[in-house]
């Protein structure tokens, strides 16, 4: 590109024709100088035409004046696309960060919400969620710690509640033979007894009611070391048909002064389970002696079964009684809980033998439960050894 400053048609023309001479580039400086308001990229050269004159030819393919207007159309266009792309992007930012925003804050205030329901005492609330995303999680394991809680709660409830029907029972079954020993010791001091058989009565009296006692004391401290996981257990792998045999022979001779008779049906000859003897026996004589003691004045018959089912050892306890009411069934293993609401008599039990039973086959890894069938039934469920 060449650019004529000050050039007459017949300089340009001579130009063109070649009718010019070269001088030097000393010229075309001091023209630069002269015109220093533009910038260049490349040389000046300066010719001398035919005719009267300089001619200053420039070659060059951008040139920009120092003194260009920078509000000129090109500017103020890429200013505006750069201010229009800015509002663009802020405002895409802003309705995005507002969605996602809501899409966090929301099962947030969710959560919130249960929380507060949860500090106000309603562990029955359950969040509702159902969004299939990662707060779907967070608000089920919510959902499980509140069930959990009410669980713990509940469970924490009959605690306190057994712990004060324990402190009533202990306070009653002790304070009823104490006041009858009381009264007899009285008698005995004042004379009361005035011949030999009405003092040994007296005695014998007092006798019977010290046991009874001692019997409430050590099934309260066998209790309490239940309860704090202390009781020292004893297991050993034993065939549970040999077992019961051998306890039945035992028991023969009081039972049948009882006017009691067992009857054995087993089908686990082979069958060995991990016992305890010494605490089986104490449940099994248990259920043996509520039997004798809350039918009496009948001849009672006990049938024994004994059986597998899967890898579990059935032991099946029933007498041919009159039962329980559905109301007493489902309390039997309550602590201290006992047909005899009045609690008048301790020598028909102390509420506390069941419980033990209880806490006894569980320690066994297994269960106990009780069912009106032609009389009661108690089921003691135990699992199997494993053959070797």
């Amino acid at each position: 590109m060449f650019i004529f400053l000050n050039a007459t048609n017949a300089q340009y023309d001579a130009f063109e024709e070649n009718k010019v001479t070269y001088v030097d580039e000393t010229e075309g400086e001091k023209f630069l100088q002269k015109y220093k308001d533009y910038q260049f990229m490349d040389e000046a050269v300066v010719y001398r035409s035919d005719s009267q004159g300089y001619l200053v030819v420039f070659s060059d393919r951008t040139s920009i004046p120092n003194n260009s207007d920078p509000w000129d159309d090109n500017y103020l266009v890429s200013l505006l696309a750069v201010i229009l792309l800015i509002v663009v992007v802020y405002i895409t930012n802003l309705t995005l960060t507002r969605r996602i925003f809501r899409s966090i804050m929301s099962p947030i205030e969710t959560l919130a919400n249960g929380v507060r329901h949860i500090r106000d005492g309603d562990l029955t609330y359950r969040i509702e969620y159902q969004n299939n995303d990662e707060f779907d999680a967070v608000c089920s394991d919510f959902n499980e710690m509140a069930a959990r809680l009410l669980d713990m709660v509940n469970q924490r409830q009959k605690d306190e509640q057994n712990q004060k029907e324990l402190i009533a029972g202990i306070s009653h079954d002790l304070r009823t033979p104490l006041t009858s020993i009381k009264s007899y010791v009285k008698g005995l001091r004042d004379g009361v007894a005035k011949s030999k058989g009405k003092e040994d009565a007296y005695l014998d009296i007092i006798y019977r009611k010290t046991c009874d006692m001692e019997k409430l004391s050590d099934q309260l401290f066998v209790f309490s070391q239940m309860e704090t996981d202390s009781f020292p257990f004893c297991f050993k792998p034993v065939s549970i048909h040999d077992y019961i045999v051998a306890l039945l022979d035992s028991l023969e001779y009081d039972l049948l002064d009882k006017h009691t008779s067992i009857t054995l049906d087993s089908a686990c000859q082979t069958r060995r389970v991990l016992l305890d003897g010494e605490q089986m026996k104490r449940v099994i004589c248990n259920i043996l002696e509520n039997s004798v003691k809350h039918n009496q004045g009948r001849e009672i018959r006990v049938d024994i079964c004994l059986y597998q089912r899967n890898n579990t050892i059935i032991l099946r306890i029933q007498d041919n009684g009159c039962g329980v009411s559905e109301h007493r069934l489902s309390r039997l293993f309550d602590l201290f809980y006992r047909g005899d609401e009045a609690r008048s008599n301790l020598s028909s039990g102390s509420g506390l033998g069941l419980s033990i039973a209880k806490k006894i086959v569980a320690a066994h890894g297994g269960r106990i439960t009780a069912e009106n069938s032609g009389g009661l039934a108690m089921i003691i469920e135990l699992p199997m050894e494993a053959e070797e």
